[in-house]
């Protein structure tokens, strides 16, 4: 029996593959959200004990954004080219507004990845934006896990 390749897999067969790409989703939306509160709250001594500086800090942060994204991106492919009738909700965290906060968290947060090449005030703009996108996606995933845990 042949070995089968990507174009004839059977959408069964993704399965695990999406659901190894949530769980990296959500192991970075923890990992991005922790170290976002460490950079909100300035907590210097807290940056230091879990990583080498506050400049490594910042890069291992926006990395992960990067594995962020590319976990959903590639959620969305997947379910996309395999299960053509399921919504793909799920892979941008499932929550109202979602995409929308996504986007603004991905395009202000590459603005300050490339700080050097921005003036103060947008690079203030980029983090203000930034950290209210942050805020609100925390808090209406935190409502829907609630509510998802809540129910019975």
């Amino acid at each position: 029996m042949p070995m089968p390749t990507l174009d004839r897999l059977p959408p069964s067969g993704m399965l695990p593959v999406v659901a190894l790409l949530l769980l990296v989703r959500n192991v970075g939306f923890l990992f991005l959200a922790g170290t976002g509160l460490f950079f909100f709250f300035n907590k210097i001594n807290l940056i230091q004990i879990f990583f080498a500086s506050p400049e490594a800090a910042v890069t291992l942060h926006w990395n992960g954004g990067i594995v962020f994204v590319a976990s959903i991106l590639a959620c969305i492919v997947i379910r996309r080219l395999f299960f053509p009738k399921m919504n793909t909700a799920i892979c941008h965290l499932g929550v109202s507004g979602g995409k929308i906060l996504i986007t603004m968290m991905v395009l202000t947060g590459t603005g300050m990845i490339f700080r050097d090449q921005l003036t103060p005030e947008l690079l203030y703009i980029c983090s203000l934006v930034h950290t209210v996108a942050a805020f609100v996606l925390m808090a209406v995933y935190a409502a829907k896990i609630y509510h998802g845990i809540s129910r019975k």
